[in-house]
């Protein structure tokens, strides 16, 4: 009997998400970046200075899932959204 190899995603899946312990391949991923308020501090003597403040929530977005792997991670989301309970999640994207 011939092992069946598991398909490798298309090659337009360019991320690979880790959401709590199952892996979704994305076609694009948005809003990576760092948000960081700024703090403006003017000392004794009327020199203006700027601080990094409080660090700011992100928005990621990912788009266009691979077929198939999204549905159970969706499934979870939806389920607690449902019962009003949202649970936190590490979050990995490679």
């Amino acid at each position: 009997m011939a092992d069946q190899a598991v398909p490798a995603p298309d090659a337009t899946y360019r991320y690979r998400c880790t959401i709590g312990g199952e892996t979704v391949a994305f076609n694009s991923a948005s809003g990576l970046e760092m948000g960081v308020e700024t703090i403006e501090y003017k000392d004794g003597l009327g020199n203006w200075f700027q601080m990094p403040g409080q660090a700011s929530a992100v928005n990621i977005t990912l788009r266009r899932g691979a077929p198939g792997s999204v549905s159970g991670v969706w499934k979870q989301w939806a389920e607690g959204v449902s019962y009003d309970n949202v649970d936190k999640r590490d979050l990995s994207i490679a």
